[in-house]
């Protein structure tokens, strides 16, 4: 005779019956009531109760006997895995890293695009002088990366001339003043115009009263970018960019200015700038990278940046016209982009 076996016992412990009201979260178990364990279903992702239709409720107060219905789209999974809430900082990181991406996502779409005798700086388009000019450090350490541009000076065959622009949630300098000042600049543009129309030279050189102490020196200097409502009160620029190259020395890329805020140094700004500019430079078409420095800057391009001194290379006419004029050779530096270029520099 077969061995009589008697019928599998059902764990209840983690089904669901139409009976079903409270959800222990703790353990992620439906908990069923006593005497409710007929026709009983395993339940499904989402809770829902079988004879309604309707979610069932979930004890809120087990004093009051309150319930709240749980909303249609919950699941088990959901109530144990709650969505993590961003910080503060994490938010800033995700919004620098998307920024950064885009930026570079413009430049090499251009890079692509762009036929090589076509790359020169005065082609670069404003979307991809963002990725050349705005230092990532820059973007880390800003009040919102979000307000960081850039305003082009100058931008013409062979040169372009930057300024990477913060706006501030606060006036760097007082608005009050800054109008005080913007108005007597008018004043004399005016001035100008009327000793032009009768011939007359009048030149506003020299003319404009000393600022109050405390006003922004980029407000001070550039007054006329502010009358023209490029900069305002609430504008800090935390770097200036100067790049120019000459038809003799097409492989050279020469850093005329470079300038970043105090407050900004030993910060990895420069270094970051410098990095991003060894790239873009290749892409270019240029081999060598060149600037003339402070005495007290120069070890940072040497010995940071592995650069040469000018005193060290032979054929120095290769990368100025006269040496000699230099206030140092010690002072300049040339970056070779190329190892293999090297060698036939290098003293």
């Amino acid at each position: 005779m077969a061995e009589t076996q008697s019928p599998p016992q059902i764990e209840t412990q983690n089904i669901l019956t139409p009976a079903a009201k409270i959800v222990d979260n703790s353990t992620d178990r439906l908990q069923v009531p006593a005497g409710n364990q007929s026709d009983v279903l395993k339940a499904p992702t989402t809770i829902h109760n079988l004879e309604t239709g309707k979610l069932p409720p979930v004890e809120d107060d087990l004093q009051t006997g309150e319930f709240t219905p749980l909303p249609p789209t919950t699941t088990l999974e959901a109530i144990a895995n709650p969505p993590i809430v961003e910080t503060p900082e994490q938010a800033r990181a995700r919004k620098v890293t998307e920024i950064i991406h885009a930026d570079k996502s413009a430049y090499e779409k251009w890079i692509q695009e762009t036929p090589e005798d076509q790359r020169t700086l005065q082609n670069i388009p404003a979307d991809v002088l963002r990725f050349i000019a705005i230092p990532a450090r820059i973007l880390e350490l800003a009040e919102d990366p979000a307000q960081v541009r850039v305003i082009v000076k100058n931008q013409k065959e062979g040169e372009v001339w930057a300024y990477v622009v913060e706006h501030k949630s606060q006036p760097v300098t007082d608005p009050a003043q800054l109008q005080e000042r913007v108005d007597f600049w008018n004043d004399l543009e005016v001035q100008e115009a009327t000793a032009k129309a009768q011939n007359r030279y009048f030149s506003k050189i020299g003319r404009m009263p000393k600022p109050p102490e405390g006003m922004d020196q980029y407000h001070i200097n550039h007054i006329n970018m502010v009358a023209d409502g490029i900069l305002d009160a609430n504008d800090f620029v935390t770097n200036e960019l100067w790049l120019t190259t000459e038809a003799a020395r097409k492989s050279v890329l020469h850093v005329k200015n470079y300038f970043d805020r105090p407050q900004n140094r030993r910060k990895g700004v420069a270094r970051s700038f410098y990095n991003r500019l060894r790239e873009v430079a290749k892409n270019l078409g240029f081999r060598f990278i060149t600037g003339e420095h402070k005495e007290n800057n120069t070890p940072f391009f040497v010995d940071k940046l592995g650069r040469q001194r000018l005193s060290r290379i032979k054929n120095k006419q290769f990368f100025v016209d006269s040496p000699q004029d230099l206030d140092n050779q010690n002072y300049f530096t040339v970056d070779f982009l190329y190892p293999q270029d090297k060698a036939p520099f290098v003293a």
